[in-house]
């Protein structure tokens, strides 16, 4: 279960799906965080300005993959954050209550 509420989400101004669900993840190469859309594969990097995202999906045979949106890394990844009280204040306003 994510930390993110769906609806608190949406309601301000993300732009998942019906099957979406929001999961917050910290990058491994600089520890920053983000809100990872499960469905479309959008990864939200602003949490007062969700218009601020990119796409995680990408064509292996043609494109380069995403580099941290934040420290530019070549080699990242990212791993839920799944305690309450790991979040940052930044993102507390879409927890789960």
């Amino acid at each position: 279960m994510s930390v993110l509420d769906k609806w608190k989400f949406e309601a301000r101004g993300s732009h998942g799906c019906s099957n979406s669900d929001y999961l917050l993840q910290r990058t491994t190469c600089c520890g920053s965080f983000a809100a990872e859309d499960d469905e479309l594969s959008d990864l939200y990097i602003d949490p007062d300005d969700l218009n601020r995202w990119i796409m995680l999906l990408y064509d292996p045979r043609s494109e380069k993959p995403p580099v941290c949106p934040f420290c530019a890394a070549v080699e990242w990844d990212m791993v839920e954050v799944k305690s309450p009280s790991d979040v940052p204040e930044a993102w507390r306003w879409a927890m789960c209550r």
